[in-house]
């Protein structure tokens, strides 16, 4: 008797097709989740760090309305955190009654902004997590069912022979073996992007506090300068 994968299809009950089936869209579902996410997390990268860097030319030499300029456009979460931040200083600079005050204005903005880019990035991970975590339990369902089979067709059949639950061993293994082929790209891919979401979310808290940095260092040197003229 042939094993193939379609006689063993064929062999199986509603129930375990029904788990074969729900592990094939969890499958589909782990790999579009990591596509998506290599878009969103890995594409813009290397765009948001050109863009901190053309940015930062302009803060050296205190340009804050140049660098609030510099396109942003396709620079990812870098990008629209230190951007964020610039136009946020720019706009309060003018209002707030001291230095002080317009720092934690800035600092505010970009905690908050950091915290939403940091909550788009983690989007879809916790639905791999969910997959990596119970697709073998799925597949262990499917088994359970398969042995419930096997030795119902014994009591059927009054024969313990090999012959009379091959089937439905066969079908218990394939659905265990399933849940665990599910399991493993979807860990690997959670916790993968779980480690660059972080890289990520460490690189805007840098880039962040560069951005305060220079801003109060544009507040010494402006205090300086008031200082000199008005002893002169």
């Amino acid at each position: 008797m042939h094993f193939g994968f379609a006689e063993i299809w064929h062999s199986m009950g509603p129930i375990a097709k029904l788990v074969v089936l729900l592990l094939a869209v969890m499958s589909v579902a782990a790999i579009s989740i990591g596509i998506d996410r290599a878009l969103v997390v890995l594409r813009p990268r290397r765009a948001g760090y050109r863009y901190a860097s053309s940015v930062q030319q302009h803060l050296v030499g205190g340009r804050f309305e140049d660098a609030a300029k510099v396109d942003a456009k396709g620079g990812g979460a870098m990008a629209r955190v230190v951007s964020a931040g610039l136009t946020e200083y720019l706009d309060s600079r003018q209002q707030a009654p001291s230095l002080a005050e317009t720092i934690v204005s800035v600092e505010a903005t970009l905690d908050r902004v950091i915290d939403g880019e940091v909550a788009k990035l983690r989007r879809g991970l916790g639905a791999l997590a969910t997959i990596g975590s119970i697709s073998p339990f799925v597949g262990l369902f499917g088994t359970v069912v398969g042995i419930v089979n096997a030795f119902r067709e014994i009591a059927r059949t009054g024969s313990g022979g090999l012959g009379a639950v091959s089937a439905g061993i066969a079908e218990a293994l394939v659905t265990t073996a399933f849940g665990i082929l599910v399991a493993i790209p979807a860990v690997v891919l959670f916790n993968y992007f779980t480690g660059q979401v972080d890289a990520t979310e460490k690189a805007l808290s840098d880039a962040s506090g560069v951005v305060v940095d220079f801003i109060r260092k544009a507040g010494w040197n402006g205090a300086k300068a008031k200082g000199l003229e008005a002893a002169s």
